[in-house]
């Protein structure tokens, strides 16, 4: 639960829709949100801070609850989450996001620069909110 409470506020860079953005905590300097930056990079540079600073946490409040993100050389973010699985999250060329989930397997989000957010084409779910509700979930 402290992972999806941490890509909550990874949320605010995006600007999801209130639901989902409870009580933002992350500062606009943490977000990686240079305009120069295609939006797939920022995403994965965001939810990567977040993975980041919710390990700190975890590891302050609870030390038996573990999970280890990286980043690579290519920007893909990988989260081990011991025998629960894997999650991977990739920026694509073309510029979607390549989310890899132990539950659901893979799925493509598309940016939507009217919302400035990532969505899959097929249902409809925003990245971010798929990734909280799945985390809270394991």
């Amino acid at each position: 639960r402290r992972i999806a409470s941490s890509l909550q506020l990874s949320a605010a860079a995006f600007k999801l829709p209130p639901p989902l953005l409870l009580r933002p905590r992350m500062p606009a300097e943490r977000c990686f949100c240079a305009a120069a930056r295609p939006p797939a990079q920022r995403c994965i540079d965001t939810i990567y801070a977040a993975l980041v600073d919710a390990k700190e946490a975890a590891a302050v409040a609870t030390p038996s609850e573990t999970f280890e993100p990286s980043l690579d050389a290519d920007g893909k973010i990988l989260l081990e989450l011991g025998e629960k699985g894997q999650y991977g999250l990739e920026a694509l060329p073309d510029g979607r996001v390549l989310l890899f989930s132990p539950l659901i397997g893979p799925r493509y989000y598309d940016w939507d620069a009217e919302n400035e957010w990532f969505y899959d084409k097929a249902d409809g779910h925003l990245l971010v909110e798929l990734l909280v509700r799945e985390l809270m979930h394991i």
